[in-house]
């Protein structure tokens, strides 16, 4: 019976702390769903009606492009992996 109060005491305040969570959780749903909210009507977003071809060609277009990025980025990887072995070389050769 001596942590009778000890234990009492714990459900109080762990109750206390969800009542404020829920409290708050209200607001922040509330300023969240303000924040993010659409100009029109509240609608996030439309579809629209795109022909296959017009598809295909964006595809084909965000194709090229990420293409284009990954060889600029090996081209970069490569270069300065060249640059350090070749540090490496000559810190070593002259060390």
């Amino acid at each position: 019976m001596s942590f009778g109060g000890h234990v009492l005491d714990m459900i109080k305040r762990t109750n206390a702390n969800n009542a404020l969570r829920e409290k708050y959780r209200a607001k922040k749903d509330k300023m969240t769903n303000n924040r993010w909210k659409s100009e029109v009507n509240g609608k996030i977003s439309e579809e629209k009606e795109i022909s296959e071809e017009e598809l295909e060609y964006i595809k084909l277009a965000i194709r090229s492009k990420l293409k284009k990025e990954r060889i600029k980025q090996n081209i970069l990887i490569y270069g300065i992996c060249i640059v350090l072995f070749l540090l490496l070389l000559c810190w070593i050769y002259f060390s």
